[in-house]
């Protein structure tokens, strides 16, 4: 899983640096480059997720951001394609020199060989998380049809960014709760919890 990792890392940098030369000539091709990024980055999250690594999972959440913050502007702007063409470019360009420096940090970390290096953290969440991201959604759809190109652009990101933080926030309980806190047994310390329950 980690050499995965790894050539997914590798993989999404060299998509990254072709879809903003893409995106510097024809804006256009961000309609397509955008969602297959953010589909990609949510996977290299996924795992870093899983993995314990806090430098991939802000490297596979950075296409996402970066693809919500320019659906954001050209739609809360109204920006045409002429409009926005100068904008993203810029955006591109930023993006693109800010992409390879988080992907040496990715690398390094996952290159990084531990003792107990197999999927530690759960990645799971509780019934009252899911229907709070439904209602977050139906809020975005229901700020477009009411407000328009502007009200879905402040949806999304108001959306977004609660997404976000709940998930970097149960990362870092995760990451608590699984310190191990018996290095002899090199077990995370919530299967010592439920095992030790299990015994009782």
């Amino acid at each position: 899983m980690q050499l995965v990792l790894r050539a997914l890392i590798i993989l999404q940098t060299l998509a990254v640096e072709l879809a903003a030369l893409a995106a510097m000539g024809e804006v256009e091709t961000t309609e397509v480059s955008g969602p297959m990024l953010s589909g990609m980055g949510l996977v290299i999250a996924y795992l870093s997720f899983r993995r314990n690594r806090p430098c991939g999972l802000c490297f596979g959440l950075a296409a996402p951001t970066a693809y919500v913050l320019c659906f954001s502007l050209v739609c809360g702007r109204g920006w045409s394609v002429d409009d926005a063409r100068m904008p993203m470019f810029f955006i591109a360009a930023v993006i693109a020199v800010l992409h390879v420096g988080a992907a040496f940090l990715a690398l390094e970390e996952s290159a990084v060989v531990r003792e107990d290096d197999r999927p530690k953290l759960p990645f799971q969440f509780s019934i009252l998380s899911l229907l709070a991201l439904i209602l977050l959604v139906s809020v975005f759809f229901g700020s477009y049809q009411s407000c328009g190109p502007v009200g879905a652009a402040i949806a999304a990101m108001f959306v977004y960014g609660v997404i976000l933080t709940y998930l970097l926030r149960q990362f870092h309980v995760m990451r608590v709760r699984c310190k191990e806190d018996d290095v002899g047994k090199g077990r995370p310390a919530y299967l010592r919890r439920r095992n030790d329950d299990d015994e009782r």
